[in-house]
């Protein structure tokens, strides 16, 4: 059980992660 939460907060976090980076990008691309 313990495995399987472990892999979808990896999940979660990449995602959030994945929308930060987009985001940042598209600050800095049109700066």
């Amino acid at each position: 059980m313990s495995t399987i939460y472990r892999y979808g907060a990896a999940m979660e976090v990449g995602r959030i992660l994945k929308i930060y980076a987009l985001r940042w990008i598209v600050k800095v691309y049109l700066k």
